[in-house]
């Protein structure tokens, strides 16, 4: 606690931390615990970590802390408590994020998975990917840069600019929504989606990934879910290229009904093609 307040305590316009605990510990034992209980050596040792998390939030509660430890290696419910957000995994490679994140997502909100856009190629793995699909990937969690906007060039920093700006105000909804996978990424069939939807199923946001390459005739066709089937939805894309519309009928309007019954048809066939689609009421 003392060196947290200590660092804190440098400037008051320090507002976010990135609690980086990657040591671990070696040889585990306590001088503390007498040999029966030695076995309890990590229990205790999480309830005292927990008691310093509890003071370092009573005296700063506003301050953004993100928890890392070997990427994800701190990732549990009792840390999330006193935590903004988790650091996933050291591993930001947008490919490798679908199946990173749809593990995560199976117990953490994406309010609290940092999901940021690296550069390419990844400094991680050497793959060089779209912008689009970096952006693709990383607004369907907490979105963050791991990029330097300097070094992003020409049409490039238009599009990162207006994506940021997008997600501002499509967030409450990828944050709060209620979420729907279709399929996994696991399943091999070279594509993955997935959908947030608002409480008040008013609006939702739909992401779709093609992971490697289909056929020219195959398309990727997805019935929705969680929508209201008495409602009535338009559906546009966001996140555009001026070459490529996966969707035939991005500005028409839906009942939900139909998009739940029927569903949408999507041309996602090179791989990396991805797609975001804003559903609102009408």
């Amino acid at each position: 606690f003392r060196t947290f307040d200590q660092v804190v305590s440098l400037s008051p316009h320090i507002s976010y931390i990135k609690w980086d605990a990657n040591r671990h510990i070696d040889n585990f034992g306590s001088d503390y615990l007498p040999p029966d209980r030695q076995p309890s050596f990590w229990y205790e040792y999480v309830k005292g970590l927990y008691r310093v998390y509890e003071r370092i939030r009573q005296k700063y509660p506003d301050i953004q802390i993100q928890l890392c430890s070997s990427g994800g290696g701190r990732l549990d419910f009792g840390a999330l408590k006193y935590h903004d957000e988790f650091w996933a995994s050291d591993n930001t490679n947008a490919l490798d994020r679908l199946f990173i994140q749809y593990g995560s997502s199976l117990f953490f909100p994406a309010l609290a998975i940092a999901s940021h856009v690296s550069t390419s190629p990844n400094h991680q793995t050497g793959m060089i990917l779209p912008l689009k699909f970096r952006f693709d990937v990383a607004m369907s969690g907490r979105l963050g840069l791991e990029l330097q906007p300097k070094d992003i060039r020409g049409s490039e920093y238009a599009f990162a600019r207006d994506a940021i700006a997008t997600y501002k105000k499509i967030r409450p909804v990828v944050q709060f929504g209620d979420l729907y996978r279709y399929g996994s990424p696991y399943d091999g069939n070279g594509w993955y989606s997935l959908m947030y939807v608002s409480k008040d199923k008013k609006e939702s946001v739909f992401f779709g990934y093609s992971l490697e390459y289909h056929p020219r005739t195959a398309y990727y066709e997805i019935k929705l879910n969680g929508l209201d089937p008495d409602k009535h939805y338009r559906i546009r894309e966001i996140n555009t290229l001026p070459d490529r519309h996966p969707f035939y009928g991005n500005e028409d309007t839906y009942s939900g009904d139909y998009l739940m019954k029927a569903g949408i048809k999507l041309f996602l066939n090179n791989p990396f093609d991805s797609i975001v689609l804003h559903l609102t009421e009408v």
